[in-house]
């Protein structure tokens, strides 16, 4: 009962240009002590990370905003290939974790923060993005393309990553994403890759550059 209410609130807030909330997401921390988006468990996961990454180079020395870092996962990754990294997230508890995970490495900020509000940080050479996008709306989707690109370096790069598949509800498709971001005249899509995961499903990784 208590699951159906959360569904048909986020179909009201969806209907009226709001994404996600932090309750939509803090019951999955709450239900699980570690990993509670099972990347690390799951085969998938890596495959994904090994894809994000093969779209970036020469990360040592760059300064690097995750947004939605949730436990860590791709922030290891950026800070053991010599980034320096501001991890945010929606949720304190994930960003808590993250830090532990992430050794409260030196070369790290974790800031809990939502990104329709506030971007932590500026002057990014590159932005990544894994798995979030997709639960903001159009509306804030165009919003913080437009606040992204103000905290950008000239030329930045922006990496964003999102699974897909049919059954999907109250979600923006990352095509649509992209057409979003483009719109704004700040980002201009320089690679799409579309990798099929069995007949329904996807993963998509874009990389946009900010437009000087």
């Amino acid at each position: 009962m208590k699951r159906s209410l959360s569904r048909i609130a986020q179909a009201l807030r969806w209907r009226f240009g709001k994404g996600w909330s932090l309750g939509d997401f803090q019951g999955r921390y709450n239900a699980k002590n570690s990993d509670a988006w099972g990347y690390l468990s799951d085969a998938r996961h890596l495959k994904r990370r090994d894809r994000i990454f093969s779209h970036l180079q020469k990360l040592a020395g760059k300064n690097v905003l995750e947004i939605g870092c949730a436990e860590g996962f791709i922030t290891e990754r950026l800070l053991a290939e010599g980034a320096t990294v501001v991890a945010c997230d929606l949720s304190e508890q994930a960003v808590a974790r993250a830090r532990k995970y992430c050794q409260d490495s030196e070369h790290a900020t974790f800031v809990a923060v939502d990104i329709r509000q506030d971007i932590p940080g500026k002057d990014f050479d590159i932005c990544i993005a894994s798995d979030v996008l997709y639960y903001l709306s159009e509306t804030e989707n165009r919003t913080v393309a437009k606040r992204l690109a103000e905290h950008m370096q000239p030329d930045g790069v922006l990496l964003f990553a999102n699974e897909w598949n049919r059954n999907y509800r109250n979600l923006t498709h990352p095509q649509q994403t992209i057409s979003i971001f483009e719109s704004t005249v700040k980002w201009k899509a320089s690679d799409v890759v579309i990798q099929q995961e069995g007949e329904d499903a996807m993963h998509v990784v874009a990389v946009l550059i900010r437009v000087s």
